[in-house]
């Protein structure tokens, strides 16, 4: 399954990410922009709540989700789309990291 694929070539290349030097970590895509570290900050954080949130579903009869889109859901938003657009999010910073630290797309 493609998802599955890129979910783990993503979560390959940040981790690699986070054994980068301090100077590295500090790197920026753009002026003014999050830095490396920031980044994968922000990803960690993501991943938790995202992860917080498949818990919910697959184990509360009637699970509250907080910080959501209540009306997509109620519409009929799977797991599924979650998980696409935790694969797309993942490679937009992705591609933010390569730049900051001038390596090619993937």
């Amino acid at each position: 399954m493609q998802l599955i694929r890129e979910l783990e070539r993503t979560r390959d290349e940040t981790l690699k990410c986070f054994s980068l030097d301090h100077r590295d970590l500090a790197r920026t895509y753009a002026p003014g922009k999050w830095s490396v570290g920031y980044i994968l900050h922000h990803l960690s954080d993501s991943e938790t709540v995202f992860f917080d949130r498949i818990r919910r579903v697959l184990s509360e009869p009637r699970p509250v989700l907080w910080v959501m889109d209540q009306d997509a859901w109620a519409k009929g938003r799977t797991l599924r789309d979650e998980f696409d657009k935790t694969a797309v999010h993942n490679e937009h910073h992705l591609r933010q990291i390569r730049l900051a630290l001038g390596r090619p797309a993937a």
